[in-house]
């Protein structure tokens, strides 16, 4: 038996800047109407075995009554931008100059003052997969998270790593499928798109 997985990312959010791991943002009104367009078709089609969440408000509120069924799971928050949550880059620069070139020229190790460097992220994302894809049982998985794990996952399995990392895009409220076979051969099958 296999494991058939998607991939979403949460809807559309009016929050400006960086928004990672501190910040709560709801969805705004363009996100809530994506949000249950896909719920009403996507979802009954695609019928998971398994819903799991990161923990952060938008992420809920993309699924909507899915929610109450979630497996919520920390590894699955977004990038912890540390003092730059929120905000522009603009500001970012004029305020942290040296900290924003150190991290534009080495994210993987550099992290925003207080938040985390990337290659923690992709850590915790990985682990998360072995564990609950790897580990669990055959049936079809739904995890709603943010742009980063997302990224961090599609890299580890693509076999790029974690300099794969921004190699891909995923919109807000769009998702990638990706197959695990019984032998745990792995085949992404969509990146990036809006309908199955």
């Amino acid at each position: 038996m296999m494991k058939d997985i998607l991939l979403l990312r949460h809807g559309q959010i009016d929050a400006p800047g960086y928004i990672g791991c501190r910040t709560d943002p709801s969805l705004s009104e363009e996100g809530r109407t994506r949000s249950e367009a896909l719920i009403e078709t996507i979802l009954p089609t695609f019928s998971p075995d398994v819903v799991f969440s990161s923990p952060l408000k938008r992420c809920l509120e993309t699924i909507g009554a899915w929610s109450r069924e979630a497996v919520v799971c920390e590894e699955l928050r977004e990038l912890d931008f540390g003092v730059w949550e929120g905000l522009q880059y603009d500001e970012i620069k004029k305020r942290w100059p040296e900290d924003i070139q150190r991290w534009i020229s080495d994210p993987l190790y550099h992290a925003p003052p207080e938040g985390e460097p990337l290659v923690k992220m992709h850590r915790r994302s990985v682990q998360w997969w072995n564990r609950y894809i790897l580990g669990g049982a055959p049936g079809r998985y739904l995890v709603v998270t943010h742009a980063g794990p997302i990224r961090s996952l599609l890299s580890h399995l693509s076999g790029a790593g974690i300099m794969g990392h921004w190699r891909f895009s995923v919109q807000r409220g769009n998702f990638c499928r990706i197959t695990v076979y019984e032998d745990q051969r792995i085949v992404i099958h969509n990146v990036n798109v809006r309908e199955l």
